[in-house]
């Protein structure tokens, strides 16, 4: 933002119904003091991954056991949404900031259909290193419980980060 560069961004993303487009707010973070909201959030999505992988473990044991002639375990997976009383929108009150820049845009990877309204917060928030850490880890090697594929869209250097391109068009 303005040339500084930021340890990580953080998006929520609004989903309205009606087809009305989605609002992406979009947080930068910097490491500093240990951030009570966000490891509420972290640790549920540790929750989610752990689900997840316990699910990919049992499949790996349950297809090697068939491989070795026993009958394949063929359960179903379903999904279940958890309410909690997590709120995203204490991040905003993080920032102590209301303004943004904001455009009309695309989802960042395939099949980047162009449908969002992008609205990114002018002042950091912090997490702490373990924080960005957990963060990375959960995001990197999290696997899709149903054919346990790795979900991350990132580089061989553990980026994320896309190259910078000219926006002059």
């Amino acid at each position: 933002l303005l040339g500084e560069k930021f340890d990580c961004e953080i998006r929520i993303y609004v989903i309205q119904k009606a087809g009305r487009g989605v609002p992406v707010i979009t947080l930068l973070a910097k490491v500093g003091k240990f951030n009570n909201h966000l490891q509420e959030a972290l640790d549920e999505f540790q929750k989610v991954w752990e689900s997840n992988d316990n699910a990919c473990q049992k499949s790996n044991r349950n297809l090697r056991s068939s491989q070795l002639g026993s009958k394949f375990d063929n359960e179903t997976n379903t999904r279940t949404l958890v309410t909690s009383n997590w709120n995203p929108w204490k991040f905003m009150q993080q920032t102590k900031s209301y303004w943004f820049y904001g455009y009309n845009g695309g989802l960042t990877e395939p099949p980047c259909s162009y449908f969002l309204h992008w609205r990114i917060i002018d002042t950091p928030i912090e997490l702490s290193e373990e924080q960005l850490q957990q963060m990375k880890q959960l995001i990197m090697t999290n696997r899709d419980p149903i054919n346990c594929k790795y979900t991350s869209v990132h580089n061989q250097y553990g980026s994320f980060a896309r190259p910078l391109q000219d926006s002059s068009r």
